[in-house]
């Protein structure tokens, strides 16, 4: 199977306080049918040195650098077989007029809606170290939504041996807060 991606990334910092990434990735895929080849997969982020402003100057020598930020993005998953979107055979032996013959079973399903699996995660961030960098901690926020997990779900018998297709049939949600303390006492 092949991929190819593109993408492109900016990134922008203004006067040491306000800063801006955003990252752009397209992304192709040989697993998927040409009319579901193609994935858009964009991320961006901001932050806010709050340690930068003049305000700041006086508990400075106190908090070396404080923080908040946010960011959202989509990632993309082709973790299915090569090819799924695709039926696929084997040859079988039978009998015809009493004699051994060969012929074609179809094995899988096709499904040439597969598409990719996407997760979205948005995050709010607070960062800070203190006393020349003794204690720091970050304070994370975060939900992530997968959509469209690849998976072959169970088909019953009276189908016959064929596997069922590969669909987007599954989702995640994923949330929760985060916090890390480290302190350097030398």
């Amino acid at each position: 199977y092949s991929m190819r991606s593109y993408f492109g990334q900016l990134n922008y910092t203004y006067n040491d306080r306000y800063i801006f990434q955003a990252v752009v990735r397209k992304d192709g895929s040989s697993r998927f049918s040409s009319s579901k080849r193609w994935g858009f997969f964009p991320s961006f982020s901001a932050g806010y040195k709050i340690s930068s402003e003049p305000f700041m100057k006086n508990i400075n020598k106190y908090v070396d650098n404080l923080k908040i930020r946010a960011s959202w993005g989509r990632t993309g998953n082709n973790a299915s077989g090569n090819y799924d979107y695709q039926a696929t055979y084997n040859s079988t032996p039978y009998s015809f007029n009493r004699l051994p013959a060969n012929g074609l079973i179809q094995t899988k399903f096709a499904n040439p809606n597969l598409q990719w699996e996407t997760t979205e995660t948005t995050n709010f961030g607070l960062d800070g170290t203190f006393f020349r960098n003794k204690l720091a901690f970050e304070l994370d926020a975060y939900r992530g939504r997968t959509t469209g997990i690849l998976a072959v779900p169970p088909i019953p018998p009276i189908v016959g041996t064929s596997t069922a297709p590969t669909l987007n049939v599954a989702g995640v949600l994923k949330k929760g807060v985060e916090l890390t303390l480290s302190y350097s006492g030398s």
